[in-house]
């Protein structure tokens, strides 16, 4: 990559490459840079990416770099590199400023964040995020209307049972690993829920994957391994059944069945109803993607 970057680029064809251009997050390397070694080149460096990628962006308000999950998790990446440059006594520029509140004003825009759907969730953040950075004013109704919202967001994305209700093991994972990471910032502590949708969350997830630590490939799951962290992995027989949630479980030391059967609505949802895998040993048996 070099400067003056092409950020319509497409040389894969590939959706997910070019939300993954537009989220900033592969730049992070020149913040942990920066972290390990207090030069504060790394983070002139970032900005000169950032400004470009603003250049660009200021001119195209309805591309798909203003996606709203990828508007949220770049909107986390600025909060990141502001907070690092004012750490560092780097006045922050002039159209740095203007990044920022133009991410502010589109997530406040009425419709963009989906409080039905785990992509609200990242948006929202991101604005938690950059209200560290307004004036007090608008700081605090800022983070007024992310409290509100995020306890909303959780609501809607967990069953009573802690399940996640987007039809796949995988976003039950992302969507508990990121609330556990930004509970860890201290942003949140006055969103009395998260604590426990976080533990009703983990007890399921420890369910939801298999013996050699895939997760279990319903819906959007694919079929590779993840590291496990933070989960506790279910060791003892156990019969499981979610009716509600759409899940039926059962396992023991030696073998793992899981059967699917759900419809929340049509948030990455499948035709895969009564899907099953069936393994031993770490070894799938019978899987069966339904219909």
């Amino acid at each position: 990559m070099r400067i003056p970057f092409d950020w319509e680029v497409d040389p894969y064809s590939d959706a997910n490459w070019c939300f993954q251009l537009q989220t900033l997050r592969y730049l992070m390397v020149y913040l942990s840079a920066h972290k390990s070694t207090g030069k504060t080149e790394y983070l002139w460096s970032m900005m000169e990416w950032f400004e470009d990628w603003w250049g660009w962006a200021r001119e195209r308000p309805s591309s798909n770099a203003w996606s709203d999950m990828a508007t949220g998790i770049r909107a986390e990446k600025i909060y990141h590199l502001a907070t690092q440059m004012k750490r560092a006594k780097i006045k922050l520029p002039a159209w740095f400023v203007e990044m920022i509140m133009e991410h502010v004003r589109v997530i406040r825009t009425k419709g963009f964040v989906r409080l039905n759907h785990n992509h609200g969730l990242f948006a929202v953040h991101g604005l938690r995020c950059l209200a560290e950075h307004l004036g007090p004013g608008l700081r605090a109704t800022v983070i007024g209307n992310c409290d509100a919202m995020i306890e909303e967001l959780i609501i809607n994305q967990f069953d009573e049972n802690y399940v996640h209700k987007e039809h796949s093991p995988h976003y039950h994972h992302l969507v508990l690993r990121s609330l556990i990471k930004w509970k860890k910032t201290g942003l949140y502590d006055h969103v009395q829920i998260l604590d426990e949708y976080i533990r009703g969350a983990k007890i399921i997830s420890g369910y939801l994957y298999l013996p050699d630590g895939r997760e279990v490939p319903f819906g959007d799951t694919d079929n590779n391994k993840y590291r496990l962290s933070e989960v506790e992995l279910p060791v003892s027989e156990d019969n499981i059944f979610w009716c509600e949630s759409g899940y039926a479980v059962y396992k023991n030391y030696d073998s793992y069945l899981c059967v699917t059967n759900n419809y929340h609505s049509l948030a990455h949802k499948h035709w895969d109803n009564l899907s099953f895998i069936y393994g031993v040993a770490g070894h799938d048996i019978l899987v069966d993607p339904g219909g």
